[in-house]
């Protein structure tokens, strides 16, 4: 609960809705009856996934939630005023305790919204300046009380929201006066649901909060509501100010584009690059030629720019491809990388987002990779794979991750405690006991450990 009391009017137009993911050995039928005298609501049960079983405020419902295998349940509130939601929060928490268990694949998601008319406010959620929201957002703060947001398991979901990046890469050369005020229209902002905070849900008028979960999440009752409040107040302040911006904000916007100016300048030229990244060495067509680098520089000079501020890239080798204009990089480190597209990794560890990448030797950790070719040697851990494909003969080791394909995608790796949404193993492919297939879908040649 809040401790406030001067907070009273907000939090009385505040309304919460949760999504509980949990394991349990008893039926969802039997959880639903159990579940319903507990919470004094209607819980309804299905076996559907993703369901459009409707959900109100006494109206819940229980569904499988395959992102955890067939055995994860989630159940869905309704929208309820904040004071009864936190006792239903409460006591959802002590039936998990009595009737299932949490692991690092379960979490909460915290759905927040406003009766903004009785607050006075001149701006709906929906309507939320998400730029003007993460300057001030103390992520920091948030991690504190929920260390499982940063951790291996659950990196996939939760990338920090703290990467705001100008859409115009040259904006900070035309001088920061810009910044005042700034649009938020020209800066990069996450939008996707695999952060902390899944801002697509605005244009439905709500905020969902993705960083609770992880093990045994259910005894961390004063964290959660702490987190409830934290997120609701700054939601509130953000939006009683929505599109103005103070000194404070104006400073932060600053510094932004101060940071992207010294990066503008390194890269530049070849001449400025070369003394700003000696770690890093650049190629034209295998060739380290600085006359044949620098002739082709202006080339790829934005790519580098991207992976530099993007994809914190400091140290490795890169070439640049004529032949098929595209960017290749090898022995390099990209940690907390952020929408890295049409790259070719070679011997490489990278931990974050990346689309439409080749991927050869790499060693992947707690990242999103969507629309991607992964060739042969990679070791993938705690990540989900999106519409990837597979080389044949790939020797390519995948852990711990989730993996959604097209049904007639062929997936060849060896597969361990993995979750297959969809798609079909290949022929003489390894899979351990412990992965699960959501569909039948595997051939008919999968060799088990």
């Amino acid at each position: 609960m809040y401790k406030d009391i001067n907070k009273r009017q907000l939090f009385d137009n505040v309304n919460l809705g949760f999504e509980f993911e949990f394991f349990s050995p008893l039926s969802r039928q039997e959880l639903s009856e159990k579940m319903s005298k507990v919470l004094k609501k209607r819980v309804h049960w299905t076996d559907q996934y993703h369901s459009d079983m409707p959900v109100a405020e006494n109206d819940f419902k229980i569904e499988p939630d395959f992102s955890g295998g067939f055995k994860m349940n989630e159940l869905v509130t309704g929208v309820m005023p904040y004071n009864e939601a936190i006792h239903v929060l409460f006591k959802v928490f002590n039936f998990i305790n009595e009737h299932a268990f949490t692991s690092e694949r379960t979490g909460i998601h915290i759905n927040i919204s406003f009766n903004e008319n009785e607050l006075g406010l001149k701006e709906r959620l929906q309507n939320l300046n998400v730029f003007k929201y993460i300057l001030n957002l103390n992520e920091a703060k948030i991690f504190e009380m929920w260390p499982s947001a940063k951790s291996r398991m659950q990196k996939i979901y939760k990338n920090s929201v703290l990467n705001i990046y100008p859409k115009n890469k040259f904006i900070a050369e035309t001088g920061l006066n810009y910044a005042y005020p700034a649009s938020p229209l020209d800066f990069k902002l996450p939008h996707a649901k695999y952060f902390g905070l899944n801002f697509t849900k605005l244009s439905n008028n709500y905020l969902e909060v993705r960083y609770a979960g992880g093990a045994d999440y259910q005894n961390k009752k004063q964290d959660t509501v702490e987190l409830i409040n934290y997120m609701a107040e700054s939601l509130y302040e953000t939006l009683k100010e929505n599109n103005s911006y103070s000194v404070n904000e104006n400073r932060r916007i600053s510094e932004i584009l101060t940071r992207h100016k010294t990066l503008l300048t390194a890269v530049k030229t070849y001449e400025s690059f070369t003394k700003a990244y000696p770690e890093l060495e650049l190629y034209v067509d295998l060739r380290n030629d600085p006359r044949i680098v620098e002739s082709n520089y202006a080339a790829f000079k934005e790519k580098l720019f991207e992976l530099i501020t993007t994809g914190n890239l400091k140290k490795g080798i890169v070439n640049y491809d004529t032949t098929i204009n595209r960017v290749q990089i090898k022995d390099a480190k990209l940690k907390e990388s952020f929408s890295i597209n049409d790259v070719d990794f070679i011997n490489c560890s990278i931990e974050g987002e990346i689309q439409n990448c080749t991927l050869y030797g790499c060693k992947i950790r707690s990242s999103h990779v969507r629309e991607s070719r992964i060739i042969t040697s990679n070791d993938i851990r705690y990540s989900y794979l999106k519409h990837c494909s597979f080389d044949r003969d790939g020797n390519n080791r995948i852990d711990l991750s989730y993996i959604k394909n097209e049904p007639g995608t062929v997936i060849y790796g060896d597969l361990n405690e993995c979750i297959i949404r969809s798609g079909t193993v290949g022929f003489n492919c390894k899979v351990d006991s412990k992965t699960e297939f959501l569909k039948e879908l595997r051939s008919d040649n999968i060799e088990q450990k």
